[in-house]
């Protein structure tokens, strides 16, 4: 029969606060995705080629777990109090009734382990469909498929998820059941009163609205100034933070006044316009502390996601050749051919690169004065200043990059574009991609179309309306931002004055070859073939495949993306969660009011109207200042700590972070319905208290 009891409370419980028990399977679910990071196919397979910083991440994973739990903690301790509270008046029945306060004792932990395992049972099953997803979904997202997949179950992964779990319940209810078998049956029987706090003028509640309102727009200001941000010194940060979390307390604290005046506006009008507004005043001015708590937690929780998942859709790294070869061209060849490599390609070119030797005597000459002018001429935006920045006399533009314009041209075959053809005196501005975001490539554009003419060894050279734009090698064997496409003669006259030539030779290899297995299975098989020769010592030749390239952007979406998706659910778990908990106990506390309504004819509806509206005010006011904080805590994100690779598609990112956090406002509202229902059935529990079973 204690067991049946212990079953259907259970039962009552998991359906009565079901918000939380959805809770609880979310932070499973976000539990085991983060501790089963080691053992995805993502992970895994660029662990070889950035070990050092793999490790880093994987060594970051306890602390998110660790400060994972300390946050659960407190979210479980809130809601397992409103649980108890809810039953307060049931307990003290037990224990009239002759129930001894160690077997109270151990139902309360009985009944909610129950849940828990349930929980488990449901959370982990998905969970480990839900990390294979990810690990598969990061691989589509590059377009390519992983090497060797087969389904994986980290076993660590769920033990220090039910033991992280379990200590985390146990400890709570360990703490709240003792205190609650010690009241005394009649304390727990009589319903608690809500407290008032004393109230302050309207001038005094104006004034604090006021300078609540001036601290976020300072925090609004320096997260927009983008000189703050460029640097974003811990000082800036700090300011950032203590100016955003004053000023969302003291706003919350403020609408004091406004609920005073509707509530005038309510005298002499039928309904319960002055009961919900009541409600509302008390739940708002008395709760702003927490309610500031939970806003903060919800804008933690919005940039994250929003982050994280714009960061997921970054553009992929531009696939145009497979590999890039550094050494003598007799030596890279006969390697191939006695590897069996050449023949897998069906596209072997050089690229040439030297740059312009200006910076000593009887060097070349390089003048662009004309080029600065058309800078100068632009609209002043981030983008020009970067480009002030990068051009400045002096800079590495003084000395810039070349290459012919023939082997760009094998590039373009490559890509399967159209070669460009220089005019004389006809020079190609060479821009790379990584680095003409934030309003740079348009700004570049327009310099170009006016016909730019620029000095090389004093001969005049028009500048192509269009850039050169393609990424001429591999991978990362050099970077070059900006540079120069010259003729082929100019080229060759310019390193036979001075030879700082480097040539690097990329291949293309043959679609059927990667048809049956795959790009990277195919690309995966030619690097262990070639590690076997020359190139396999830093002393020997080099080489990069494509390999190397979509690993350090799968990195980049695992490190910075998972994390923050990781950290968005478990904030955004907490926060609605505890939203959603305060307002049910506050409503639970103020039951007898909703009783004395009942008793002078209100109707269920006309509550049940006014408990809804309640809710969507305690709702709209928390989110909404999260959801405007956002927006700029997105800059902060996009400005000044993002890594350099996210950095520069930074306008990407933050537009579709706009859209992820409109789309978090509509999972919100999802929140306020469920909470809604709980209200109508607690409201529906008043009612029948007063006027018994209908």
């Amino acid at each position: 029969m204690f067991y049946s009891l212990i079953k259907r409370n259970s039962r009552a419980n998991r359906k009565e606060n079901s918000i939380y028990f959805v809770s609880t399977i979310l932070a499973i679910i976000a539990f085991y995705v983060i501790l089963s990071l080691e053992n995805m196919d993502v992970i895994r397979f660029i662990r070889d080629m950035e070990s050092d910083a793999v490790q880093k991440l994987l060594t970051l994973v306890p602390a998110l777990y660790v400060f994972s739990l300390f946050v659960i903690f407190f979210l479980v301790f809130f809601t397992s109090r409103y649980q108890i509270e809810r039953r307060n008046h049931e307990l003290g029945m037990y224990l009239m009734l002759g129930m001894k306060r160690s077997k109270l004792f151990f139902m309360l932990i009985a009944e909610d382990l129950m849940n828990t395992f349930l929980a488990l049972v449901i959370g982990l099953p998905v969970a480990v469909l839900f990390s294979e997803i990810i690990s598969l979904t990061a691989a589509r997202l590059v377009g390519i498929g992983i090497l060797g997949h087969r389904f994986r179950i980290s076993f660590g992964g769920i033990l220090w998820t039910v033991c992280g779990l379990l200590l985390v319940k146990i400890l709570t209810l360990v703490l709240l059941s003792g205190l609650t078998v010690h009241k005394e049956p009649q304390d727990l029987m009589q319903n608690s009163s809500v407290g008032r706090e004393k109230e302050r003028s309207t001038g005094t509640s104006i004034l604090i609205l006021f300078v609540g309102i001036l601290l976020l727009g300072t925090a609004y200001i320096l997260a927009l100034s983008r000189r703050g941000m460029s640097a974003m010194s811990l000082k800036i940060l700090l300011i950032i933070l203590l100016c955003g979390t004053s000023g969302t307390f003291l706003l919350l604290k403020g609408f004091y006044p406004f609920f005073e005046c509707l509530m005038k506006r309510q005298k002499g009008k039928t309904g319960l316009g002055m009961f919900t507004l009541r409600q509302l005043q008390e739940s708002v001015f008395l709760k702003n502390g927490s309610l500031t708590v939970i806003s903060l937690l919800a804008l933690i929780s919005f940039c994250c996601l929003a982050f994280g998942i714009s960061a997921m859709l970054t553009e992929k790294p531009e696939h145009l050749m497979d590999y890039t070869f550094q050494g003598e061209e007799k030596e890279v060849r006969e390697i191939l051919d006695e590897t069996g490599v050449m023949n897998k390609f069906q596209d072997f070119y050089s690229i040439r690169t030297a740059y312009l030797p200006t910076d000593e005597e009887g060097a070349c000459t390089f003048e662009y004065e004309e080029f600065m002018q058309a800078l100068q001429r632009q609209e002043d935006s981030e983008g020009k200043e970067i480009m002030l920045h990068n051009f400045a006399e002096g800079g590495y533009f003084s000395f810039p990059h070349i290459l012919s314009i023939s082997d760009y041209n094998e590039l373009l075959k490559a890509a399967g574009k159209e070669e460009i053809l220089l005019k004389d005196h006809e020079i190609l501005f060479y821009a790379n991609k990584a680095f003409t975001e934030n309003g740079t490539r348009a700004l570049l554009q327009n310099m170009l179309s006016e016909g730019i003419q620029v000095s090389i060894n004093g001969q005049p050279y028009t500048m192509k309306k269009e850039m050169a734009e393609y990424h001429i090698v591999t991978d990362q064997v050099i970077t070059l931002a900006f540079g120069l496409v010259l003729p082929d003669a100019l080229f060759e006259e310019i390193i036979a004055i001075k030879n700082t030539e480097s040539t690097y030779w990329n291949a293309v290899l043959k679609e059927e070859i990667f048809e049956k297995n795959g790009l990277i299975q195919v690309i995966s098989d030619i690097n262990e073939t070639l590690n076997q020769t020359a190139f396999k010592s830093a002393e020997g030749l080099h080489y990069e495949s494509y390999i190397q390239n979509i690993g350090r952007h799968l990195f980049y979406i695992i490190a910075e993306s998972y994390t923050t998706l990781y950290l968005g659910i478990i904030f955004l778990v907490i926060a609605n969660t505890a939203l959603g908990t305060q307002y049910l106990m506050y409503q639970q506390k103020t039951g007898k009011r909703y009783q004395t309504v009942s008793a002078l004819g209100g109707s269920y509806q006309a509550m049940r109207k006014s408990g809804r509206t309640q809710i969507r005010w305690y709702f709209l006011l928390p989110v909404l200042v999260a959801a405007v904080s956002s927006v700029f805590g997105l800059v902060s994100f996009t400005e000044g700590l993002l890594s350099s690779y996210f950095a520069m598609q930074k306008t990407r990112i933050f537009l579709v972070g706009i859209l992820v956090v409109l789309m978090i406002c509509v999972v919100e509202s999802l929140y306020m319905m469920a909470v809604m229902r709980v209200s109508d059935r607690s409201i529906r529990g008043f009612i029948k208290q007063v006027r018994g079973d209908e």
